[in-house]
């Protein structure tokens, strides 16, 4: 399904009865609302709603560079268009970014915020690295340069070698996501500093990492649980950048007991 929303249609996904409690699901950047196939079958009692983000997945992809306020206005904006007042957020990298925007910009449209694999602030010593990547999805038309690098920053590799059908299948969803779409949110995290506003996050806050994810570490989920008061923090072992998929029993352990 689309929706046009902020000039653009923002394609989403809603699953599961109507009249139950909804919860929002918002993905890492390059990837689409299929990142969240394996946390489903544990979702059956939830009205789910899986986004894809301007230019990824199917939803149009509007002139970038955008800012994570921007990304975090499509939310809303898309919550506005299906009348959910108030919902429970599950985000994950640049996903886990938008929901403290959403978390301390518009808190009273949330019932729970669970922040997966991200970071409050960026990291300066990475500008150079997201424009070198930007380069070269631009220069090639499509984000091909960059899928092989992407898979052993989300994946431990004894992952990929037990799961070969689920890498291809993570494969063509980064092939889905638009040039303009990767660049431009990829600027919107190259730089942003978030410190000083979690502290205005006042919904019940779960920080999930996996234990050896080198883009979002151990210690800026820390840095996350630090900065907002209440939160809870949970570490995955031996998972990379996307545990929801890498052990989903254990995330979707985690996640059906918080959304309880």
């Amino acid at each position: 399904m689309k929706a046009h929303i902020n000039g653009f249609d923002l394609a989403y996904r809603l699953d599961g009865p109507a009249g139950a409690p909804v919860v929002t699901f918002c993905h890492s950047l390059a990837a689409g609302s299929e990142m969240w196939d394996e946390q489903m079958p544990a979702l059956k009692n939830k009205r789910v709603l899986r986004l894809d983000m301007r230019g990824h997945g199917a939803s149009s992809a509007p002139q970038g560079p955008y800012t994570l306020q921007q990304l975090a206005s499509d939310v809303v904006g898309i919550w506005d268009h299906l009348k959910i007042e108030r919902c429970d957020f599950v985000g994950l990298s640049i996903g886990g970014m938008i929901g403290q925007v959403l978390g301390f910009a518009h808190g009273n449209r949330l019932n729970s915020l669970m922040l997966c694999d991200t970071r409050c602030r960026s990291d300066a010593s990475q500008a150079g690295i997201w424009d070198e990547r930007i380069a070269l999805v631009r220069k090639a038309g499509s984000l091909a340069p960059v899928i092989e690098s992407t898979i052993p920053r989300w994946f431990s590799e004894d992952f990929v070698a037990h799961a070969p059908i689920r890498i291809e299948e993570v494969r063509n969803m980064l092939r889905c996501c638009s040039v303009e779409g990767y660049a431009g949110c990829g600027r919107a995290i190259s730089v942003f500093d978030f410190t000083s506003e979690l502290a205005k996050i006042k919904a019940r806050t779960m920080i999930v990492v996996g234990s050896d994810d080198a883009s979002t570490t151990v210690a800026d989920a820390e840095a996350l649980q630090h900065g907002i008061a209440g939160s809870q923090l949970r570490v995955i072992e031996k998972c990379r950048h996307l545990p929801n998929i890498e052990d989903p029993k254990n995330f979707n352990a985690i996640m059906s007991d918080w959304l309880q």
